[in-house]
């Protein structure tokens, strides 16, 4: 099924009927919109693969693949609580064999019409291995493929692992056909990382991966973990809300140096989308809200896009990519500002009094009284305050 993500809204900034265009480019490729379903079970088959497009995707990640098999019995177990999604299961479970793969990503590309990514993890950084894996997959149609650096952490410690990504990565840029791009996740820094996709050649990132914690357990039945029907579970992927600032820096310290980006972690409503474009994503990626509340949300994200760019005015993605890193250029800049209270609005909750963060606000007959001396204008009060009664006016 083909969608057009080109529509003609009625109204704009400018008061003029505009023709708003989402294709957006990444590792050299057209997307139809800058929304790409990120490598997990969303993209695990043909069927969901298709499903992907049918709701508007403008591309997807397959599910990671791989050439090593462990011989592990795999089962996947869930439990969300206030912190996120966890999710918890084996290595043969959750990267599927590379033969297989590449017979489903071979019928996907033959039907779809949307730009389609592989995605390829190993546990080794021998070259050898990760070749051989990606060339079984590069003649699948496929436009790309992603490197799962995710189970990596029985390598970080050693005293040579820059020096042997980079080969890892030269190698694979001299003997691949199609363009690659590694994935980073938390345990691999970006001032580190940067560094060595510099001297690797690689110009093209895509993040932010889960972080791999001990799996969750009551504290009411002394440690046992909470997962259903696991007996024994050592570690657990943790997914959600709590990815995205997170997701925020990898991305402004990577388009500092110059990369381009393909941002997702923790994206949970259209307005994270704009804001990682503003920040300098050409794509961006995400599974977790569309996993728990189906292919539909696809949708809800393109229409979100369509309607801030209506809104304000623009006609394409460029029109706003990247600039807010434009206020991020050279030293912090602070205008002098001055705290105020509107005593019409104050109901004397005594909030601004008894935080812990300053001393500057005090009460005297019943009234707020505000040390100018004290007060910095950090303006943590002013969030503080349930009726609005405290804000700051800027001083001449």
């Amino acid at each position: 099924m083909t969608t057009s993500y080109i529509s003609t809204t009625k109204k704009s900034k400018r008061g003029l009927n505009t023709l708003i265009n989402l294709t957006s480019t990444f590792l050299g490729v057209q997307l139809n919109n800058p929304i790409v379903i990120a490598s997990s079970p969303l993209t695990e088959s043909a069927d969901a693969i298709s499903k992907c497009e049918e709701y508007g995707a403008g591309a997807v990640i397959a599910k990671s693949c791989s050439s090593t098999r462990i011989g592990e019995k795999g089962y996947r177990r869930c439990f969300i609580d206030k912190q996120g999604w966890w999710a918890a299961s084996t290595f043969d479970r959750e990267i599927q064999d590379v033969r297989e793969t590449a017979i489903y990503l071979k019928q996907s590309t033959s039907k779809c019409s949307i730009p389609i990514f592989a995605s390829v993890s190993e546990l080794t950084l021998a070259p050898e291995k990760w070749i051989s894996t990606c060339k079984a997959i590069q003649d699948t149609g496929v436009s790309g493929i992603q490197l799962d650096l995710f189970y990596f952490e029985n390598v970080l410690g050693e005293s040579d692992f820059s020096k042997n990504l980079i080969e890892l990565l030269s190698s694979l840029k001299d003997e691949l056909r199609i363009p690659i791009f590694p994935k980073l996740n938390i345990n691999l820094p970006t001032l580190l990382m940067s560094d060595v996709f510099n001297k690797a050649g690689i110009e093209c990132v895509s993040i932010l991966d889960s972080i791999s914690l001990p799996a969750p357990f009551s504290v009411i039945e002394e440690g046992k973990p909470v997962l259903r029907s696991a007996i024994n579970v050592s570690k657990a992927s943790l997914f959600g809300a709590w990815q995205y600032p997170l997701t925020q820096k990898y991305l402004y310290e990577l388009k500092s140096k110059g990369f381009v980006v393909c941002a997702g972690g923790g994206v949970q409503e259209p307005i994270n989308i704009i804001e990682l474009i503003l920040l300098g994503a050409s794509a961006v990626q995400l599974a977790t809200s569309i996993i728990l509340n189906g292919y539909h949300k696809i949708s809800h994200y393109v229409d979100g896009v369509k309607d801030y760019m209506s809104q304000h005015g623009f006609t394409r993605i460029d029109d706003f990519q990247g600039k807010a890193l434009a206020y991020y250029q050279g030293s912090t800049c602070y205008q002098p500002s001055t705290l105020l209270c509107d005593e019409n609005k104050c109901i004397h909750c005594n909030i601004c009094l008894e935080q812990a963060f300053c001393t500057a606000i005090s009460e005297k007959n019943n009234k707020v009284v505000i040390d100018k001396q004290l007060c910095d204008a950090c303006s943590l009060c002013v969030d503080l305050c349930p009726s609005k009664a405290l804000y700051l006016v800027p001083m001449n």
